[in-house]
């Protein structure tokens, strides 16, 4: 009962501070229509910077567009004319929310589907104590991992695969030193790098 009270106080003094945002912010639609088109729409936007990025299918970067002052909503429509047929992902990256889809260009016609949303994880470090909370959307394996300064692994712990998850990690027999939190939910590595 202990643990459950801390981790919604936990929750609970993310959500206030902003640290995690609310989903639903970012909107990916495509444009219907044989001209290789995608709208991408933001709204509820609170000043964070927008990143729009495409990949290949072998993962390699080929567009990506950094909107540094997209305002309370953006709008941008998406030229892949010049794309190969051929699968593609597109991510749209608004604070710490991620959502991407599979983006199928053929014969003119831009299709999104598979769509995933992410969020990335909140870290706090207090005095010899580490909490994290991730709201694992894929409900995805999750592995906690702890690396020293020196990149040697000092820490490994599977996490569950619920919705949400929360940790408290007990510090107090580690050195002073550089160390690197890195939460692996899926092919998503989560880093965070502190000094006790």
């Amino acid at each position: 009962m202990k643990n459950f009270k801390k981790a919604m106080l936990l929750l609970v003094t993310i959500l206030a501070s902003g640290s995690v945002m609310a989903t639903g912010l970012l909107n990916v639609s495509v444009i219907p229509g044989k001209n290789e088109k995608a709208l991408v729409s933001v709204s509820d936007n609170e000043g964070d910077r927008c990143m729009v990025e495409v990949a290949d299918a072998n993962g390699e970067m080929i567009y990506w567009h950094h909107i540094k002052n997209p305002g309370v909503s953006y709008h941008k429509i998406y030229n892949f004319s010049k794309l190969d047929d051929g699968n593609y992902t597109l991510s749209v990256k608004l604070g710490d929310e991620t959502i991407e889809n599979v983006m199928r260009v053929e014969d003119g016609n831009v299709q999104l589907s598979n769509q995933k949303e992410m969020v990335a994880p909140y870290f706090k470090l207090k005095g010899h104590e580490l909490d994290f909370t991730f709201l694992n959307f894929e409900k995805q394996d999750v592995k906690f991992l702890l690396y020293n300064g020196s990149n040697q692994l000092i820490y490994n712990n599977d996490l569950a695969n619920n919705f949400t998850i929360t940790k408290e990690v007990d510090l107090s027999k580690l050195k002073a030193g550089n160390y690197n939190a890195v939460l692996e939910a899926g092919d998503q590595l989560y880093n965070y790098e502190f000094h006790l």
